[in-house]
């Protein structure tokens, strides 16, 4: 599910951001100009655009870290239940979408970043 808060968050990934490659037909991105999401098919390809990756695609993103997909949803698991366990979840589980969970794992497992609720922040785990 797309939110403006997943925009948001997608917008603030520099790293994700920084690693498209943008081409046309990506699924999804959002056109701050006019602010809409489409797929690029309809865009030519242009700087204001914001990347939207899908589940699939941030799954694909750490995929090689992992022998199989079920060790990448274990690990997962793992990381919400440490995050509610331990005070190191910075958003309510209820109220986040499994996109905008899924972003925030890709990012603690690449970059070791936390979402603030404003910006992407270095951890220290």
């Amino acid at each position: 599910m797309i939110t403006e808060n997943y925009i948001k968050m997608c917008e603030k990934a520099e790293e994700i951001q920084k690693e498209w490659k943008k081409k046309r037909y990506d699924i999804i991105t959002y056109n701050k100009k006019i602010s809409r999401c489409n797929d690029t098919s309809y865009w030519e390809i242009r700087k204001d655009l914001i990347y939207l990756p899908t589940q699939e695609q941030l799954q694909e993103m750490i995929k090689e870290n992992y022998l199989a997909e079920f060790g990448m949803v274990f690990k997962l698991w793992n990381w919400i239940d440490k995050g509610i366990h331990h005070g190191t979840m910075n958003f309510n589980i209820k109220e986040i979408t499994l996109t905008e969970l899924w972003l925030a794992f890709v990012m603690h497992e690449k970059w070791n970043k936390f979402w603030t609720g404003e910006k992407w922040v270095k951890g220290n785990e």
